[in-house]
């Protein structure tokens, strides 16, 4: 992302109309992927499985009733997903075009984005938050 917003200041440097006014997405030429696939291999990672034991609808129907739950006991819901989260979870998928970085800014991503993934995942194994130092960082404050 450094990459990208260094080349986007030069260019705007260089030719400030042509430039000025333009939003550019930092990201790769990243696939689509849904929230909850793209999630799997971080809880993996930790040692957490993920337990699919509902269908969409059901856990769409709990939400609801959450949400409704909410309204009139807001105690009760709390810990569960909220309505928009569950269609977060299991509707919306992540990926970006990079189209506009390469015919606008000429950008091509260093890493492809399984590269990209890969150096998370080990970076994420190594040093990621651990239950254990989660509960330090409570007690401490």
């Amino acid at each position: 992302m450094a990459e990208i917003m260094k080349r986007g200041m030069m260019c705007l440097k260089e030719n400030p109309e042509r430039y000025n006014g333009e939003v550019v997405i930092c990201m790769d030429c990243t696939p689509c992927i849904r929230f909850v696939d793209f999630m799997v291999p971080f809880l993996e990672a930790k040692g957490l499985k993920r337990i699919s034991t509902l269908n969409y609808m059901q856990a769409h129907f709990i939400a609801v009733f959450y949400e409704i739950l909410n309204k009139f006991a807001p105690k009760k819901s709390f810990g569960h997903l909220t309505l928009s989260s569950n269609k977060f979870i299991n509707c919306w998928t992540i990926g970006f075009s990079n189209r506009k970085l390469r015919l606008l800014l000429d950008f091509v991503p260093p890493y492809e984005q399984s590269q990209a993934i890969n150096q998370t995942l080990c970076w994420y194994r190594k040093n990621g938050q651990t239950n254990k130092n989660h509960k330090k960082t409570v007690e401490l404050k």
